[in-house]
């Protein structure tokens, strides 16, 4: 089952960071959550006070088939971060490759959705 949308996504995140608890909802969003995959993970140590971050925020992982970020896992755990793991149904085109295949005009069409691919278009979002 694709996730359609963000309502759908961050459902589903809340049904694995907490199963049950949607209804304190409103509760668990009075802290700031960072959703990213896990590729994004494995380039976390470098960016800029990353230090001071996993201090503001949560991370909310979605572990990517073939990624390799329990290492970095394992010192922003160590360093005091809180990392939750999600589990979709893989999908091994991260976002890092789409950036990548539309930057050398590889991208094949019907890769990512329609309105996905308008939106990434009409809002130059890797330009």
């Amino acid at each position: 089952t694709r996730i359609r949308s963000a309502h759908e996504a961050l459902a589903a995140l809340l049904d694995h960071i907490a199963p049950g608890s949607r209804m304190a909802l409103p509760e668990m969003l009075k802290s700031l959550l960072y959703v990213g995959g896990e590729d994004q993970l494995q380039n976390f140590l470098t960016w800029s006070r990353w230090q001071w971050l996993i201090h503001q925020v949560d991370l909310a992982v979605c572990a990517r088939p073939g990624a390799e970020g329990s290492r970095v896992a394992k010192l922003l755990t160590e360093a005091g971060g809180e990392i939750y793991w999600v589990y979709l149904e893989p999908d091994t085109l991260s976002s890092t490759e789409i950036r990548r295949r539309i930057q050398t005009n590889t991208l094949i069409p019907k890769t990512i959705p329609l309105s996905v691919s308008r939106y990434i278009s009409s809002n130059s979002v890797y330009n």
